[in-house]
């Protein structure tokens, strides 16, 4: 009787370890999907600081992801958002690059204008 209790227990706290195992990995893939998603939508408003808190977040998910092993078909969500979130990412560099370049040129045009005269 005992012996059967027992081995009851250990099916439950199995069962109970496996589901919150699988929560959490899900939950680091829910968790890239959401930052994916909200930067799909907000991402062209984002201030700098904002852009530098994604960053943050994202690291901090892709060490989370690395905890677990996922099937393919995760592998390949994962990788899909991870491209997305790149190709956001390089918008948005690019976006800030070509203010770079627009401000130094509207100084360097300035600093021509003020010697002809």
């Amino acid at each position: 009787m005992i012996a059967r209790q027992l081995k009851t227990y250990l099916v439950i706290a199995f069962a109970t370890l496996l589901l919150s195992a699988c929560s959490n990995r899900q939950d680091a893939i829910n968790d890239l999907r959401t930052l994916v998603e909200d930067i799909r939508q907000n991402g062209n408003d984002y201030t700098a600081e904002q852009w530098a808190d994604a960053e943050g977040i994202y690291e901090t998910v892709c060490d989370d992801l690395e905890q677990y092993e996922y099937t393919q078909d995760e592998q390949a969500e994962i990788s899909k958002l991870k491209g997305q979130y790149a190709a956001h990412l390089a918008k948005y560099k690019a976006q800030e690059g070509l203010g770079i370049v627009k401000d130094i040129f509207d100084r360097v045009q300035g600093a021509v204008e003020e010697l002809k005269k």
